[in-house]
């Protein structure tokens, strides 16, 4: 757990900034609907299910197990 995800945050922006390709990352335990959205450096996590409409954000963890909705 960290406090706070600003470093995170900075390095995520610092390479967007130099053009970094920044593809999203999805266990192969994870599902992730064809009609879902996955922006740069998302990283959807085991056993976690994302739904058709649901759009997840650049940057963005979806824990292990989570279910998202549209």
């Amino acid at each position: 757990q960290l406090k706070s995800s600003a470093v995170r945050a900075a390095l995520f922006d610092r390479l967007q900034a130099m053009g970094a390709l920044l593809p999203h990352l999805v266990a192969s335990t994870a599902y992730v609907s064809k009609h879902a959205q996955l922006m740069p450096g998302c990283i959807v996590m085991h056993r976690a299910v994302v739904n058709a409409g649901a759009v997840i954000g650049a940057n963005s963890i979806i824990n292990t197990c989570a279910n998202i909705e549209h």
